[in-house]
């Protein structure tokens, strides 16, 4: 009796015997899916640490310093000197950021300092599976190299965090300061 019923989809009409092979597929093409949507929304090994409740400006003022970071081909090791300077009026103070992004510009000028302006922004979007956006806080910058004008602010409270990522997220590239 149990070999019968093991083998009774075999006796089943055609119709049932293509309805389980539809669904076969139509469940292996789901597990796939799933996991090009799990896999696609990867943001590498900093997202999850996002700012996403909207700092005060107060939460943001102060003084920060190099901490290190995860850049390829680029050392930063000798910049512990590098400083970022937000002051209460919105002006900031930038001195020696290593230029980590290349090119002719890097030749130059391996180091960027400046001057400017910042405020407090939206500056990405973290995506869930469902394709729900959360903005992520973080400041821009006036004034300064194209590359450098946006950076996250990472961490739940003051005192956060800054990261700039470097190229692709995914590549886990960043250089961060801290707050003092």
């Amino acid at each position: 009796m149990v070999l019968a019923m093991k083998y009774a989809f075999l006796l089943a009409p055609a119709p049932i015997y293509n309805y389980i092979g539809c669904m076969k597929r139509l469940v292996n093409s789901a597990v796939v899916m799933l996991i090009l949507v799990i896999s696609g929304c990867y943001e590498g090994p900093y997202e999850t640490d996002f700012t996403t409740e909207q700092p005060t400006k107060t939460d943001v003022v102060g003084f920060y310093q190099l901490k290190g970071g995860t850049v390829a081909e680029h050392s930063i090791a000798g910049s512990k000197k590098s400083t970022i300077i937000l002051k209460p009026d919105g002006t900031y103070q930038i001195q020696k950021i290593p230029n980590v992004f290349g090119g002719e510009e890097a030749e130059r000028s391996p180091e960027i300092s400046a001057t400017g302006r910042w405020k407090i922004d939206t500056v990405r979007n973290k995506e869930n599976i469902l394709g729900h956006k959360t903005p992520c806080w973080g400041i821009t910058l006036t004034n300064i190299d194209n590359n450098f004008e946006t950076w996250v602010l990472m961490g739940n409270s003051s005192p956060y965090e800054l990261i700039i990522p470097i190229d692709d997220l995914i590549l886990g590239q960043a250089i961060i300061f801290s707050r003092e």
